[in-house]
């Protein structure tokens, strides 16, 4: 499953969320605020059609052991309501693409770079809501799980009952 993502934040880098890099494929990501960059602890990452900006290093860490195409670096993506001054996430903000934005269809599936893009897109909110990231998203989701038997013999079996929703 690939989920597309917004890092967003007021200055800094993603070292905090991520640490070290290794063996993460990075695609169709905007990094607004955030920087991307690091010159240690980055190793066997993909970095393919991200997004950096208003970040303090607007690069990729694409040398070495890492590799990746198509990244658009220091590139407005454009959003429709989302300040260019002090970034940073609040459930008002609306993080579509206003139309002549670049990340437009520019994902490697061909969809928006960002979290209305790919298999699972953010939902549209199809109801009345004040905020703009509040309907749930359509991905499978466990909501409950029980474990029926408490005590399993070697080689024995676990019985297991599942409750899980799609908002599709």
């Amino acid at each position: 499953m690939k989920l597309y993502y917004i890092f967003i934040n007021n200055g800094g880098d993603i070292y905090g969320v991520i640490n070290p890099y290794q063996y993460i494929m990075f695609t169709n990501n905007i990094f607004y605020g955030i920087s991307a960059y690091s010159e240690t602890l980055i190793y066997y990452c993909e970095w393919n059609n991200n997004v950096t900006f208003l970040t303090s290093n607007n690069d990729l860490y694409i040398t070495g052991t890492s590799s990746g195409g198509n990244n658009l670096i220091n590139t407005n993506p454009m959003f429709v309501d989302v300040p260019l001054e002090n970034p940073s996430f609040e459930y008002i903000h609306d993080f579509h693409l206003q139309a002549g934005s670049t990340l437009i269809d520019a994902g490697t599936d061909g969809t928006d770079i960002g979290i209305y893009g790919g298999l699972y897109p953010w939902p549209e909110s199809e109801i009345e809501s004040p905020f703009q990231t509040s309907p749930m998203p359509s991905i499978p989701q466990v909501i409950e799980m029980n474990i029926n038997n408490s005590v399993i013999p070697v080689n024995g079996t676990i019985n297991i009952d599942i409750e899980a929703i799609s908002n599709d």
